[in-house]
C-alpha cells in the first residue's frame, strides 16, 4: 500500500513497550543523578559542619585547660599564703 507523503508526515506510531521503558529508565537515571549529587552535596556540608564543630571544640579545650591551670597557680598561691599564715598565727600564740 503507498501511503502519500502528506499522510507519512503527520502520522506518528505509537512507541512500543521498550521504548516507553527506555525513556522511564533514562528519567529514573536522570533523577538519581540529581539525587546523588545532592547526597553529595550535603555530605560535603556535613563534613565542613563536622571540621569546624572539631576546631571549635579543640579551641574550648585548649581555653579550659588554660583557666585549669591558672586556677592550680591561684590555688599554690593561696595554699602557700594560708601556710605562712598558719606559721605566723602559731609563732604567736607560741
Amino acid at each position: 500500500m503507498i501511503v502519500p507523503d502528506i499522510v507519512k508526515d503527520k502520522w506518528k506510531s505509537q512507541p512500543t513497550m521498550v521504548e516507553l521503558l527506555k525513556t522511564d529508565l533514562q528519567t529514573t537515571h536522570a533523577q538519581l543523578e540529581e539525587d546523588l549529587q545532592t547526597t553529595r552535596t550535603d555530605l560535603q556540608t556535613t563534613r565542613t559542619d563536622l571540621q569546624t564543630t572539631r576546631t571549635q571544640l579543640e579551641t574550648t579545650r585548649t581555653e579550659l585547660e588554660q583557666a585549669l591551670q591558672a586556677e592550680k597557680e591561684k590555688t599554690k598561691t593561696l595554699e602557700s599564703r594560708l601556710a605562712f599564715l598558719e606559721t605566723a598565727v602559731a609563732s604567736l600564740i607560741s
